[in-house]
C-alpha cells in the first residue's frame, strides 16, 4: 500500500514527536505541546488510513468447529484502536467524525452497553443485569446512531462485552438496573436462574482465592460476581443472542472482558458462528495455569506482560534493552504471543488504578514516549487508552459529558505525539525493524524498512546523532531537507509554520491546535547525505532533546 502521491518534491516530513517542556519527574505540567501538519494534507490520508474491510464467515472452518479469525494478517492501517473509556455514545459519535477518522484511528472501543447495576462507579458497567442495550452512556437508539456515525467516518466500533458473569449484591432483595429491569443476584427474570450459575464450593466463600488453581479461576466467583455456567446450552444461547444483536447493529468487534475466567473451549462454542473480530482479556502472571496461548485460536489476546515490561524499561531498566540483545516482541518468551495474535497497550483502566502500567499523570514523559514506541515498532495491534483523572479507585468521570480538557477528561488519544506516531506506523506498513541503534541505557533508534526512522531519547540529557545511516533511500534532490526545532515549545511543524498548544494541566492538551499559532523560530537545519558505503541516506548531526523523540518518514 502506497502513500498519496501529492507533493512528490517533498521527500521527508519530520514528526518531532515530543520534546516535553516538563520531565517525566515533574508531571504537574506538560508545558507547550504542538501538532504536526505534514507536507501533504492529512485529509488526503483519510480513506487510505481508515479503509474498512468486509467480514465473512469461512464456512469450512465453521463446519469443523473452529473459528475463523477475522484479524489475521490485517492491513497495517488497521493496527490502532482507541479505548474511549466511559464516554457517552453521542460523544463517541462526535469524536469519530471530528477526530478519530481523520487521524488514522481504525477502531474505537466503547464501555459495555448492556444494562447494569446502578451507581456512579466505573465498575458498575461490568455487572450486567440484562442484555438490554441501555447504560449510563445512553439508550439503544443512541448506541445505534453512534455505530452508524462512526462507520460513516471509517471507524469500526469495538464493544466491551461481559460474558463470564452477572452482578454481585444481595441474593434476597430485588433491585432495579440502569434500564429499569428488576433483579437480584442469581435471579434475572426471563434470562437466568440459580441453576445457571456455578457454585464452586458446597459451603462458605464462593470467591476465587487461588489463581494458581485452574478450576477455581474458571468456576468460582470473581470478586463476588455471579459466575455463569458458560458450558450450559441455555447460557450459551443467551450470550449468542446478545452478541448477534450487536453484530446486526453493525459493530466491528468485541473485547471479551474476563476471558480467562471462561474455558477457551466454551468461549469458542459461544463465538464460533459469529463472524467478527475478537480481542480477549487474559491477564497473566508468570507461572499461572491459564495461559494466553490457549485463547489465540479465538482471536487476539491482550499481552499484559508487555505492559509490565514496558513500564520497567521506560521507568527503570532502560529502553535500550527493547532493541538489544533480543528485540522486543514474541522472542521475549513467557506471556508473549506472535504479532498476529497480540494486542499491545501501555495501560488501561485496571493498570492505571493498580499501578502496574505507566500513568500519564505521574510519568507523562515516559508514557508518551512509550506510546510512540509501540505505535511505531510494529509488534501486534495497539490499543490507545483514553481516560479521565480520578482520585479514588472507584471514581467514575466527574461529568458524564466527555469534554476534552474539562472535568478531568484527558483525551490522551488526541496528543500530538500519539497522532504523529500513528502516522509513522501507518507509513511503515509491514516493513520489518532493522538498523537498531542504542546509546546508553535510555536511548533507542530504529528503522522500519525503507520507510521510517524513529529515535527516542528517554534520558535527561540531549542525544546527538552523528553520521547515522537511517536506512532510508537517498533524497531526490539536495533541497529535500527538514527542520527539527530546538525550541521545546515547537514540536510539530511544516516548512512555514508550527502549531502549539500550551496546556497548564495534563488534561488540557486535547483540542486540535488551531488557535495558537506562532512562528517556527530558530532551529537546526538538518540534511540527509549519501552514505559512501551504501545507496542509503546518512543523517547529519541532529540533537534530540531530553525526553523527546523524532520520526522521519518517506512521503
Amino acid at each position: 500500500m502506497q502513500l498519496p502521491k501529492r507533493h512528490k518534491s517533498s521527500w521527508v516530513s519530520l514528526l518531532a514527536l515530543a520534546t516535553l517542556a516538563c520531565s517525566a519527574k515533574s508531571p504537574a505540567s506538560l508545558g507547550s505541546l504542538t501538532q504536526n501538519h505534514l507536507l501533504f494534507p492529512l485529509a488526503g490520508l483519510k480513506n487510505w488510513l481508515v479503509r474498512r474491510r468486509s467480514h465473512r464467515v469461512d464456512e469450512q472452518l465453521v463446519a469443523s468447529c473452529t473459528r475463523k479469525r477475522l484479524d489475521d494478517d490485517p492491513p497495517s492501517t488497521d493496527r490502532v484502536t482507541v479505548q474511549l473509556f466511559q464516554w457517552r455514545y453521542s460523544d463517541v459519535g462526535d469524536e469519530c467524525e471530528a477526530f478519530l477518522g481523520p487521524n488514522g484511528y481504525r477502531y474505537v472501543q466503547v464501555s459495555p452497553p448492556h444494562e447494569h447495576i446502578e451507581g456512579p462507579q466505573w465498575w458498575t458497567d461490568y455487572q450486567p443485569v440484562s442484555y438490554r442495550i441501555g447504560s449510563k452512556r445512553g439508550s439503544e437508539a443512541e448506541f445505534d446512531r453512534m455505530v452508524q456515525r462512526c462507520g460513516g467516518a471509517g471507524v469500526g466500533v469495538i464493544v466491551d462485552v461481559v460474558l463470564n458473569h452477572m452482578s454481585a449484591g444481595s441474593t434476597t432483595e430485588y433491585r432495579r438496573g440502569s434500564s429499569g429491569s428488576s433483579y437480584r443476584k442469581y435471579e434475572y427474570p426471563d434470562l437466568y436462574t440459580r441453576n445457571n450459575f456455578h457454585k464452586c464450593r458446597k459451603r462458605g466463600n464462593l470467591e476465587i482465592t487461588n489463581y494458581m488453581n485452574r478450576y477455581e479461576v474458571q468456576n468460582c466467583e470473581l470478586v463476588g460476581l455471579a459466575d455463569l455456567k458458560t458450558s450450559q446450552r441455555h447460557v450459551q444461547v443467551q450470550l449468542k443472542s446478545y452478541l448477534t444483536r450487536l453484530v446486526d447493529k453493525g459493530v466491528a468487534g468485541f473485547r471479551i472482558d474476563a476471558a480467562k475466567h471462561i474455558p477457551a473451549s466454551e468461549l469458542l462454542d459461544i463465538l464460533k458462528l459469529i463472524p467478527i473480530r475478537v480481542v480477549q482479556e487474559v491477564m497473566y502472571t508468570g507461572g499461572e495455569p491459564i495461559r494466553p496461548e490457549e485463547y489465540s485460536a479465538i482471536g487476539r489476546v491482550h499481552i499484559f506482560q508487555a505492559a509490565y515490561d514496558l513500564k520497567r524499561m521506560f521507568l527503570s531498566d532502560g529502553i535500550a534493552y527493547l532493541g538489544h540483545p533480543v528485540p522486543w516482541g514474541p522472542q521475549w518468551g513467557d506471556g508473549y504471543l506472535p504479532s498476529s495474535h497480540s494486542q499491545i497497550f501501555v495501560t488501561n483502566w485496571d493498570l492505571e488504578r493498580n499501578e502496574h502500567g505507566i500513568r500519564i499523570d505521574k510519568d507523562p514523559g515516559a508514557y508518551l514516549l512509550c506510546q510512540v514506541f509501540i505505535l511505531t515498532w510494529g509488534y501486534g495491534q495497539v490499543d490507545v487508552f483514553s481516560g479521565y483523572h480520578f482520585s479514588a479507585y472507584d471514581d467514575g468521570p466527574q461529568d458524564p459529558v466527555a469534554q476534552c480538557g474539562r472535568f478531568g477528561w484527558r483525551c490522551e488519544h488526541r496528543h500530538p505525539m500519539v497522532v504523529g506516531a500513528i502516522q509513522l506506523g501507518a507509513a511503515a506498513s509491514d516493513q520489518p525493524v532493522h538498523n537498531i541503534i542504542t546509546s546508553g541505557a535510555h536511548r533507542l533508534a530504529f528503522s522500519r524498512g525503507s520507510k521510517v526512522f524513529v529515535a527516542i531519547n528517554n534520558d535527561d540529557s540531549a542525544w546527538v546523532l552523528r553520521d547515522v545511516v537511517v536506512g532510508l533511500p537517498l533524497p531526490a534532490s539536495p533541497e529535500d531537507a527538514y527542520r527539527e526545532l530546538s525550541r521545546v515549545s515547537s514540536l510539530f511543524f511544516d516548512r512555514s509554520r508550527s502549531f502549539s498548544m500550551s496546556p497548564e494541566r495534563t488534561d488540557t492538551y486535547s483540542r486540535p491546535p488551531s488557535s495558537r499559532l506562532h512562528p517556527a523560530g530558530e532551529g537546526q537545519l538538518v540534511h540527509l547525505q549519501p552514505d559512501p558505503s551504501s545507496s542509503l541516506a546518512r543523517l547529519c548531526p541532529l540533537t534530540i532533546a531530553p525526553r523527546s523523540a523524532i520520526g522521519i518518514m518517506v512521503v
